[in-house]
């Protein structure tokens, strides 16, 4: 952990500054944590365009693709609290640790069949399967063990820096992804996707941080539980505690409201924009962009304090954004919207993530990341499917402004609940 002259900054607030930015890469074991994480991370993005592709290539069938997206995402649903609770009853990194043995495992199960030309289309469901439902696992343990990863006045800061890693491998990943597959094919995509795998396995297993005494001894007590009692235990804390409840409400309102009009992007391209496929993309990567600027931003604030009042603002200025890109025609707008919509997007779940970190308690921690996951995935299809059966009755233009309309009253209705609940982490996050 840090030096003994900067054991000070655990308990008290960073000042907002562009250098926490490398301050926090000073920190033992953090560069290399962020390193292998986004390596791991361009590895799935590139997965998914080779697995894409090569299942097009085996069926030529939009429904398979359709099945591929379902088998990754419904894991998440029934796993993700499951991973929750095991990484309040186990250390999150050892946790971690056992799913990327399971998922480096996977990956070059993929290359093995393509290569000996045995990856049928079941055998390839198998094994998205199988390493979707691993990665639900870990994901819990993988958000909370960055409170043991570094001292909580650095938490402002990492959890951004945690969000660019991801916006910048969904750049770099599916751009890797069709130059190697035109150039070498999909075999050399699972090839690299499997290396990079391991090299965040090895950064794992080179970790040395120590259990903290008191988390040991409440490991200990929640192993007496069985695992469904341990579920239970976390959806009554998440009930009964106010703050986490409050802050979980206006995720699963985000979720639901704002967060399809990333799956709907390409009905956004054709049908408000008459674009094609490269319009997607430029949509798309204006989100991306506006995330690493807000992701940035949100990191060298480095404070908690005045965040709920912040995330409430950027969240109805993502609501009415949403609204006017139902209405404009213009793709330069388009873009200069979905450029400040991905910065909203990026300080939102940073944020609400920094929230959630400071309100739960240390023994519920993973479950309660793991609802988060859960609530962001199941909103999204939820939402995504609403938006999309109502575009189809009347349009998309009316879908999109009655979802934004929809979470903008939430937010209004939930806004003083949530700024009292905020209010009371913030108060209490350095005490």
């Amino acid at each position: 952990m840090p030096d003994a002259e900067d054991e000070p900054l655990v308990d008290r607030q960073l000042q907002p500054s562009i250098r926490n930015l490398t301050g926090l890469f000073a920190l033992p074991h953090v560069a290399p944590f962020y390193a292998g994480r986004t390596l791991a991370a361009i590895g799935i993005w590139m997965e998914q365009l080779a697995t894409g592709w090569l299942v097009w290539e085996l069926t030529q069938s939009g429904t398979w693709l359709g099945v591929i997206a379902f088998l990754r995402l419904a894991p998440s649903l029934v796993l993700g609290p499951v991973g929750g609770a095991l990484a309040d009853r186990m250390w999150p990194l050892d946790l971690m640790r056992l799913c990327k043995v399971g998922v480096v495992t996977g990956y070059i199960l993929l290359a093995a069949f393509l290569a000996a030309n045995l990856l049928s289309i079941g055998v390839l469901c198998f094994l998205v399967f199988a390493i979707g439902s691993l990665q639900s696992v870990a994901n819990p343990a993988n958000k909370a063990f960055v409170w043991h990863l570094v001292p909580k006045a650095w938490l402002p800061v990492a959890i951004p820096v945690g969000s660019i890693t991801f916006n910048l491998a969904a750049f770099v990943g599916p751009a890797a992804a069709g130059a190697l597959i035109a150039w070498q094919g999909v075999l050399a995509a699972y090839v690299v996707t499997a290396l990079l795998q391991s090299i965040f396995l090895a950064v794992l297993f080179s970790i040395s941080l120590k259990r903290p005494q008191a988390g040991e001894l409440r490991v200990k007590e929640s192993q007496r539980e069985s695992l469904g009692r341990s579920l239970a235990a976390g959806a009554r804390y998440v009930m009964r505690d106010e703050s986490v409840r409050t802050v979980l409400i206006l995720h699963l309102l985000f979720a639901v409201c704002a967060r399809p009009i990333i799956p709907l992007m390409p009905a956004v391209a054709v049908l408000l924009f008459a674009g094609n496929a490269q319009t997607v993309g430029l949509l798309t990567a204006c989100i991306g962009a506006g995330a690493i600027v807000g992701g940035l931003w949100l990191a060298s604030r480095s404070r908690v304090e005045g965040l709920a009042r912040l995330l409430l603002a950027f969240m109805l200025l993502l609501m009415a954004l949403i609204a006017a890109l139902a209405m404009v025609r213009e793709p330069v707008i388009a873009f200069a919207i979905l450029f400040v919509v991905g910065g909203c997007m990026i300080v939102r779940a940073a944020g609400t993530q920094t929230l959630l970190q400071f309100a739960v308690d240390d023994a519920m921690r993973g479950r309660v990341m793991g609802y988060y996951n859960l609530f962001l995935k199941a909103g999204s299809a939820f939402g995504a499917l609403a938006v999309g059966a109502l575009s189809d009755v009347f349009s998309l233009s009316i879908a999109l402004i009655a979802a934004a309309a929809l979470g903008a009253v939430g937010l209004i209705a939930m806004g003083r609940p949530f700024l009292a609940a905020g209010h009371k982490v913030e108060k209490s996050a350095f005490i």
